[in-house]
Protein backbone atom coordinates (compact mmCIF):
# COMPACT_ATOMS: atom_id res chain seq x y z
CA UNK A 1 0.00 0.00 0.00
CA UNK A 2 1.50 3.24 -1.07
CA UNK A 3 1.33 6.38 1.20
CA UNK A 4 1.84 9.81 0.91
CA UNK A 5 5.78 10.37 2.24
CA UNK A 6 4.30 14.12 3.27
CA UNK A 7 0.19 13.85 4.34
CA UNK A 8 -1.43 16.69 4.51
CA UNK A 9 -1.80 18.29 7.88
CA UNK A 10 -4.87 17.69 10.05
CA UNK A 11 -6.55 21.06 10.76
CA UNK A 12 -8.53 21.36 13.20
CA UNK A 13 -11.25 23.78 12.08
CA UNK A 14 -15.19 23.30 13.57
CA UNK A 15 -14.00 22.26 17.22
CA UNK A 16 -11.69 25.64 17.18
CA UNK A 17 -14.86 27.75 16.09
CA UNK A 18 -17.69 26.53 18.08
CA UNK A 19 -17.41 25.53 21.86
CA UNK A 20 -19.47 22.06 22.85
CA UNK A 21 -21.72 24.16 24.29
CA UNK A 22 -22.56 25.44 20.89
CA UNK A 23 -21.71 29.23 21.84
CA UNK A 24 -18.28 31.11 20.24
CA UNK A 25 -15.36 29.93 22.10
CA UNK A 26 -12.90 32.54 24.20
CA UNK A 27 -10.69 33.25 21.40
CA UNK A 28 -6.71 34.12 22.58
CA UNK A 29 -5.16 35.91 19.97
CA UNK A 30 -1.24 35.61 20.19
CA UNK A 31 0.57 38.63 19.43
CA UNK A 32 2.97 39.60 17.15
CA UNK A 33 6.46 41.61 16.99
CA UNK A 34 5.55 43.91 14.86
CA UNK A 35 4.03 47.21 16.83
CA UNK A 36 3.34 50.55 16.76
CA UNK A 37 6.06 52.87 18.05
CA UNK A 38 3.56 54.16 20.53
CA UNK A 39 1.58 53.48 23.30
CA UNK A 40 -1.61 52.15 22.31
CA UNK A 41 -4.87 49.67 22.73
CA UNK A 42 -3.65 46.26 22.42
CA UNK A 43 -6.32 45.40 19.42
CA UNK A 44 -4.19 48.26 17.63
CA UNK A 45 -0.79 47.79 18.98
CA UNK A 46 0.18 44.91 16.57
CA UNK A 47 0.08 45.55 12.96
CA UNK A 48 0.64 42.70 11.41
CA UNK A 49 -1.12 41.11 8.73
CA UNK A 50 -1.37 37.78 10.35
CA UNK A 51 -2.64 39.36 13.79
CA UNK A 52 -5.53 41.83 11.79
CA UNK A 53 -6.91 38.34 10.35
CA UNK A 54 -7.01 36.43 13.48
CA UNK A 55 -8.87 40.32 14.77
CA UNK A 56 -11.21 39.72 11.92
CA UNK A 57 -12.07 35.95 12.52
CA UNK A 58 -12.76 36.67 16.18
CA UNK A 59 -14.92 39.75 14.80
CA UNK A 60 -16.69 37.47 12.39
CA UNK A 61 -17.71 34.58 15.10
CA UNK A 62 -19.16 37.27 17.24
CA UNK A 63 -16.59 35.54 19.67
CA UNK A 64 -15.04 37.32 22.92
CA UNK A 65 -11.29 37.79 22.54
CA UNK A 66 -8.08 38.19 24.53
CA UNK A 67 -4.70 39.23 23.60
CA UNK A 68 -2.09 36.62 24.55
CA UNK A 69 0.96 38.84 25.11
CA UNK A 70 4.59 37.94 25.64
CA UNK A 71 4.74 40.80 28.38
CA UNK A 72 2.14 41.15 30.12
CA UNK A 73 0.27 37.90 29.39
CA UNK A 74 -3.72 37.71 29.38
CA UNK A 75 -4.29 41.23 27.87
CA UNK A 76 -7.78 43.02 27.29
CA UNK A 77 -8.37 44.56 23.69
CA UNK A 78 -8.88 47.80 24.73
CA UNK A 79 -5.90 47.79 27.72
CA UNK A 80 -3.36 50.34 26.57
CA UNK A 81 -0.05 49.18 26.36
CA UNK A 82 3.40 50.35 25.71
CA UNK A 83 5.64 48.68 22.96
CA UNK A 84 8.07 46.62 24.23
CA UNK A 85 10.37 43.83 23.12
CA UNK A 86 9.83 40.32 24.87
CA UNK A 87 10.27 36.96 23.25
CA UNK A 88 8.50 34.27 25.35
CA UNK A 89 10.96 31.16 23.34
CA UNK A 90 13.80 33.57 24.99
CA UNK A 91 12.69 34.02 29.30
CA UNK A 92 14.01 31.34 31.37
CA UNK A 93 12.61 28.19 32.11
CA UNK A 94 10.94 29.38 35.45
CA UNK A 95 10.12 33.02 33.86
CA UNK A 96 8.37 31.30 31.12
CA UNK A 97 6.20 28.91 33.52
CA UNK A 98 5.25 31.58 35.63
CA UNK A 99 4.24 33.88 32.37
CA UNK A 100 2.22 30.98 31.31
CA UNK A 101 0.43 30.15 34.73
CA UNK A 102 -0.70 33.52 35.40
CA UNK A 103 -2.16 33.23 31.57
CA UNK A 104 -3.59 30.03 32.52
CA UNK A 105 -5.33 31.50 35.69
CA UNK A 106 -6.71 34.57 33.69
CA UNK A 107 -7.99 32.54 31.52
CA UNK A 108 -9.96 30.41 34.21
CA UNK A 109 -11.79 33.62 35.57
CA UNK A 110 -12.46 34.87 32.18
CA UNK A 111 -13.68 31.75 30.38
CA UNK A 112 -17.00 31.79 31.98
CA UNK A 113 -17.47 27.85 30.53
CA UNK A 114 -16.80 28.53 27.04
CA UNK A 115 -14.38 26.38 25.28
CA UNK A 116 -11.14 28.67 24.76
CA UNK A 117 -9.37 29.01 21.21
CA UNK A 118 -5.59 29.46 21.81
CA UNK A 119 -4.15 30.98 18.13
CA UNK A 120 -0.97 31.16 18.98
CA UNK A 121 2.32 29.69 17.64
CA UNK A 122 4.27 26.77 19.24
CA UNK A 123 6.20 29.09 21.16
CA UNK A 124 3.64 31.08 23.29
CA UNK A 125 1.37 27.89 22.55
CA UNK A 126 3.41 24.98 24.78
CA UNK A 127 4.00 26.42 27.76
CA UNK A 128 0.20 27.76 28.20
CA UNK A 129 -0.91 23.89 27.53
CA UNK A 130 1.82 21.87 29.77
CA UNK A 131 0.61 24.73 32.74
CA UNK A 132 -3.19 23.70 31.99
CA UNK A 133 -2.32 19.99 32.32
CA UNK A 134 -1.19 20.98 35.47
CA UNK A 135 -4.00 22.40 37.09
CA UNK A 136 -6.29 20.27 38.81
CA UNK A 137 -9.25 21.39 36.80
CA UNK A 138 -7.99 21.83 33.23
CA UNK A 139 -9.51 24.69 31.17
CA UNK A 140 -10.62 23.21 27.82
CA UNK A 141 -8.34 24.60 25.22
CA UNK A 142 -8.30 24.01 21.51
CA UNK A 143 -4.72 25.07 20.14
CA UNK A 144 -5.48 24.60 16.72
CA UNK A 145 -2.41 26.24 15.54
CA UNK A 146 -0.18 23.98 17.62
CA UNK A 147 2.44 21.34 15.25
CA UNK A 148 1.64 23.34 12.23
CA UNK A 149 4.36 24.75 9.79
CA UNK A 150 3.73 28.02 9.12
CA UNK A 151 1.99 27.65 5.26
CA UNK A 152 -0.05 25.46 7.04
CA UNK A 153 -1.01 27.65 10.00
CA UNK A 154 -1.50 30.64 7.14
CA UNK A 155 -4.15 27.58 5.41
CA UNK A 156 -6.22 27.00 8.55
CA UNK A 157 -6.63 30.60 8.95
CA UNK A 158 -7.68 31.03 5.47
CA UNK A 159 -10.38 28.05 6.03
CA UNK A 160 -11.11 28.93 9.25
CA UNK A 161 -12.68 32.52 8.16
CA UNK A 162 -14.50 30.62 5.68
CA UNK A 163 -15.80 28.75 8.49
CA UNK A 164 -16.82 31.58 10.58
CA UNK A 165 -18.75 33.44 7.65
CA UNK A 166 -20.46 29.88 7.40
CA UNK A 167 -21.40 29.64 10.77
CA UNK A 168 -22.65 33.17 10.56
CA UNK A 169 -24.94 32.17 7.94
CA UNK A 170 -25.91 29.58 9.42
CA UNK A 171 -26.79 31.11 13.00
CA UNK A 172 -28.52 33.41 10.54
CA UNK A 173 -30.53 31.27 8.89
CA UNK A 174 -31.52 29.41 12.33
CA UNK A 175 -32.81 32.46 13.44
CA UNK A 176 -34.86 33.18 10.76
CA UNK A 177 -36.62 29.93 11.42
CA UNK A 178 -36.94 30.70 15.12
CA UNK A 179 -39.11 33.90 13.56
CA UNK A 180 -40.97 31.77 10.99
CA UNK A 181 -41.99 29.81 13.89
CA UNK A 182 -43.06 32.40 15.93
CA UNK A 183 -45.15 33.41 13.13
CA UNK A 184 -46.92 30.08 13.08
CA UNK A 185 -44.83 29.36 9.79
CA UNK A 186 -43.44 25.96 10.78
CA UNK A 187 -45.35 23.14 10.66
CA UNK A 188 -45.49 19.48 11.19
CA UNK A 189 -44.93 17.76 7.79
CA UNK A 190 -48.05 15.53 8.82
CA UNK A 191 -50.07 18.44 8.39
CA UNK A 192 -48.88 19.18 5.30
CA UNK A 193 -52.62 18.99 3.71
CA UNK A 194 -53.67 21.80 5.70
CA UNK A 195 -50.86 24.18 5.87
CA UNK A 196 -50.54 26.80 3.08
CA UNK A 197 -47.45 26.13 1.07
CA UNK A 198 -46.76 28.17 -1.86
CA UNK A 199 -46.94 27.52 -5.59
CA UNK A 200 -43.19 27.44 -5.97
CA UNK A 201 -40.38 27.53 -3.45
CA UNK A 202 -37.48 25.79 -1.12
CA UNK A 203 -38.11 23.57 1.31
CA UNK A 204 -35.98 22.90 4.65
CA UNK A 205 -36.90 19.59 6.30
CA UNK A 206 -36.35 19.87 10.25
CA UNK A 207 -35.97 16.81 12.75
CA UNK A 208 -37.55 17.75 16.70
CA UNK A 209 -35.36 15.12 17.52
CA UNK A 210 -32.11 16.39 16.32
CA UNK A 211 -30.62 19.80 18.01
CA UNK A 212 -29.23 22.12 15.88
CA UNK A 213 -25.64 23.24 16.83
CA UNK A 214 -27.24 25.73 19.07
CA UNK A 215 -28.35 23.26 21.19
CA UNK A 216 -31.70 24.83 21.02
CA UNK A 217 -34.54 23.94 18.19
CA UNK A 218 -34.40 21.34 15.51
CA UNK A 219 -31.95 20.76 13.04
CA UNK A 220 -32.17 21.47 9.10
CA UNK A 221 -31.70 17.75 8.08
CA UNK A 222 -32.87 18.42 4.15
CA UNK A 223 -33.23 21.08 1.48
CA UNK A 224 -35.28 20.68 -2.07
CA UNK A 225 -36.96 22.18 -4.29
CA UNK A 226 -38.64 21.33 -7.66
CA UNK A 227 -39.51 22.29 -10.99
CA UNK A 228 -35.99 22.34 -12.43
CA UNK A 229 -36.65 21.65 -15.35
CA UNK A 230 -37.56 23.81 -18.31
CA UNK A 231 -41.71 23.44 -19.10
CA UNK A 232 -42.40 21.67 -15.65
CA UNK A 233 -45.68 22.09 -14.27
CA UNK A 234 -44.79 20.24 -10.88
CA UNK A 235 -46.08 22.20 -7.74
CA UNK A 236 -43.98 22.20 -4.10
CA UNK A 237 -47.16 21.24 -3.14
CA UNK A 238 -47.40 18.15 -5.07
CA UNK A 239 -43.39 17.64 -4.69
CA UNK A 240 -43.90 17.27 -1.01
CA UNK A 241 -47.17 14.97 -1.22
CA UNK A 242 -44.63 12.97 -3.36
CA UNK A 243 -42.41 12.46 0.08
CA UNK A 244 -45.13 12.67 2.97
CA UNK A 245 -47.35 9.57 1.00
CA UNK A 246 -50.66 9.49 0.09
CA UNK A 247 -53.73 9.78 2.38
CA UNK A 248 -53.53 6.18 3.08
CA UNK A 249 -49.80 6.96 4.64
CA UNK A 250 -48.62 4.22 2.19
CA UNK A 251 -46.27 5.88 0.02
CA UNK A 252 -44.12 5.48 -2.74
CA UNK A 253 -40.53 5.27 -2.26
CA UNK A 254 -39.84 4.95 -5.99
CA UNK A 255 -41.68 8.71 -6.73
CA UNK A 256 -39.67 10.30 -3.53
CA UNK A 257 -35.43 9.80 -3.39
CA UNK A 258 -36.23 11.12 0.76
CA UNK A 259 -38.71 8.17 1.02
CA UNK A 260 -35.49 5.94 -0.83
CA UNK A 261 -33.24 7.16 1.22
CA UNK A 262 -35.02 7.39 4.70
CA UNK A 263 -36.25 4.00 4.00
CA UNK A 264 -32.34 2.38 3.06
CA UNK A 265 -31.48 3.53 6.65
CA UNK A 266 -34.13 2.01 8.40
CA UNK A 267 -33.49 -1.52 6.40
CA UNK A 268 -29.84 -0.71 7.92
CA UNK A 269 -30.58 -0.13 10.78
CA UNK A 270 -32.66 -3.46 11.32
CA UNK A 271 -32.59 -6.32 9.52
CA UNK A 272 -30.43 -5.50 6.93
CA UNK A 273 -31.06 -4.70 2.95
CA UNK A 274 -31.40 -8.61 2.40
CA UNK A 275 -34.64 -8.71 4.41
CA UNK A 276 -36.83 -6.18 1.23
CA UNK A 277 -33.99 -6.63 -1.01
CA UNK A 278 -36.80 -5.11 -3.67
CA UNK A 279 -36.56 -1.46 -1.86
CA UNK A 280 -35.10 1.13 -4.43
CA UNK A 281 -35.01 -1.63 -7.41
CA UNK A 282 -36.32 -0.04 -10.36
CA UNK A 283 -38.38 3.11 -11.22
CA UNK A 284 -41.52 0.46 -10.66
CA UNK A 285 -42.59 -2.53 -9.53
CA UNK A 286 -44.97 -5.03 -9.91
CA UNK A 287 -48.71 -5.28 -7.70
CA UNK A 288 -46.68 -8.37 -5.38
CA UNK A 289 -43.78 -6.72 -4.87
CA UNK A 290 -45.54 -3.38 -3.52
CA UNK A 291 -47.81 -5.05 -1.39
CA UNK A 292 -44.46 -6.73 0.23
CA UNK A 293 -43.30 -3.58 0.71
CA UNK A 294 -46.27 -1.69 2.17
CA UNK A 295 -45.21 -2.22 5.89
CA UNK A 296 -41.66 -0.15 5.12
CA UNK A 297 -43.20 2.62 3.35
CA UNK A 298 -45.91 3.03 6.50
CA UNK A 299 -42.75 3.00 8.36
CA UNK A 300 -40.92 5.44 6.44
CA UNK A 301 -44.27 7.85 6.15
CA UNK A 302 -44.54 7.55 9.73
CA UNK A 303 -40.87 8.37 10.16
CA UNK A 304 -41.63 11.79 7.75
CA UNK A 305 -45.15 13.00 9.64
CA UNK A 306 -42.62 13.61 12.65
CA UNK A 307 -40.28 15.88 10.63
CA UNK A 308 -41.33 19.68 10.46
CA UNK A 309 -41.36 22.28 7.38
CA UNK A 310 -40.50 25.89 6.28
CA UNK A 311 -40.57 27.61 3.21
CA UNK A 312 -39.04 29.86 0.84
CA UNK A 313 -41.27 31.21 -1.05
CA UNK A 314 -39.77 31.55 -5.00
CA UNK A 315 -41.73 31.55 -7.72
CA UNK A 316 -39.74 31.27 -10.48
CA UNK A 317 -39.69 30.08 -14.12
CA UNK A 318 -38.84 26.36 -13.89
CA UNK A 319 -35.18 26.09 -14.88
CA UNK A 320 -31.89 24.25 -14.11
CA UNK A 321 -30.25 27.88 -13.63
CA UNK A 322 -33.53 28.78 -11.51
CA UNK A 323 -33.38 31.35 -8.37
CA UNK A 324 -34.33 28.15 -6.99
CA UNK A 325 -32.03 25.85 -7.73
CA UNK A 326 -28.74 28.25 -6.72
CA UNK A 327 -31.10 28.74 -3.43
CA UNK A 328 -30.81 25.13 -2.69
CA UNK A 329 -27.32 24.32 -3.92
CA UNK A 330 -26.30 27.29 -1.78
CA UNK A 331 -27.92 25.74 1.20
CA UNK A 332 -26.45 22.49 0.81
CA UNK A 333 -23.26 23.93 0.35
CA UNK A 334 -23.41 25.96 3.35
CA UNK A 335 -24.44 22.90 5.86
CA UNK A 336 -22.03 20.37 3.82
CA UNK A 337 -19.07 22.50 2.35
CA UNK A 338 -15.96 20.36 2.21
CA UNK A 339 -17.94 17.66 4.46
CA UNK A 340 -16.36 20.03 7.27
CA UNK A 341 -19.75 19.79 8.95
CA UNK A 342 -20.88 22.77 11.29
CA UNK A 343 -24.44 21.42 12.00
CA UNK A 344 -23.44 17.82 13.48
CA UNK A 345 -25.86 15.26 13.54
CA UNK A 346 -26.51 13.22 17.17
CA UNK A 347 -25.35 9.51 17.08
CA UNK A 348 -28.77 8.61 17.35
CA UNK A 349 -29.87 10.01 13.84
CA UNK A 350 -31.68 7.56 11.21
CA UNK A 351 -29.11 8.82 9.07
CA UNK A 352 -25.98 7.31 10.25
CA UNK A 353 -26.94 4.16 9.19
CA UNK A 354 -27.53 4.80 5.74
CA UNK A 355 -24.99 2.71 3.26
CA UNK A 356 -24.77 6.38 1.38
CA UNK A 357 -21.22 8.31 2.62
CA UNK A 358 -22.34 11.88 2.44
CA UNK A 359 -25.48 11.04 3.92
CA UNK A 360 -23.61 9.69 6.86
CA UNK A 361 -21.02 12.38 6.88
CA UNK A 362 -23.19 15.46 6.15
CA UNK A 363 -26.15 15.25 8.48
CA UNK A 364 -28.19 15.82 5.64
CA UNK A 365 -30.93 13.56 3.68
CA UNK A 366 -29.06 14.97 0.87
CA UNK A 367 -26.48 13.21 -1.87
CA UNK A 368 -26.05 15.90 -4.92
CA UNK A 369 -24.45 19.13 -4.14
CA UNK A 370 -23.16 17.43 -0.79
CA UNK A 371 -19.90 18.91 0.00
CA UNK A 372 -19.73 21.89 -2.65
CA UNK A 373 -18.12 25.44 -1.74
CA UNK A 374 -20.29 27.37 -0.12
CA UNK A 375 -20.36 31.18 -1.63
CA UNK A 376 -21.45 33.60 0.76
CA UNK A 377 -21.74 36.60 -1.28
CA UNK A 378 -23.30 34.37 -4.09
CA UNK A 379 -27.01 34.21 -5.62
CA UNK A 380 -28.90 31.97 -3.18
CA UNK A 381 -26.90 32.84 -0.25
CA UNK A 382 -28.12 33.10 3.12
CA UNK A 383 -27.69 37.14 2.85
CA UNK A 384 -29.40 37.05 -0.80
CA UNK A 385 -32.59 35.22 1.38
CA UNK A 386 -33.13 36.96 4.31
CA UNK A 387 -30.41 40.03 4.30
CA UNK A 388 -27.64 41.17 6.51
Amino acid sequence: MQTELFPPARLVLRDALVGADGRAPLAVIGCSRKKRAEPAPAQELYTSDRFKRFLGLARRLEAPFVILSGKHGIVQPNQTIDPYDVDVARLPQEERSSWAERAIDALASLAEGRTISLWAIDDYCHPLLDANRDRSDPLPIVAPLSELEAPDQQLWLTEAIHMASRLHDVNKLYNWIDRQRDEGKVFSFASLSTSPVPKRGVYLFLDPDEPNLRRRGPRVVRIGTHAVSAGSQASLRGRLRNHLGPSNAIGNHRGSIFRLHVGRAMLEAGAGHASLPSWGDGQDAKTDIKALEQAHELEVSNYLQRLELVLFDVDDPPSKDSLRARIEAQLIALFSDGLKVLDRPSSAWLGRHSPVISIRQSGLWNVRGVGARYDPKGVGSVTSLIGH
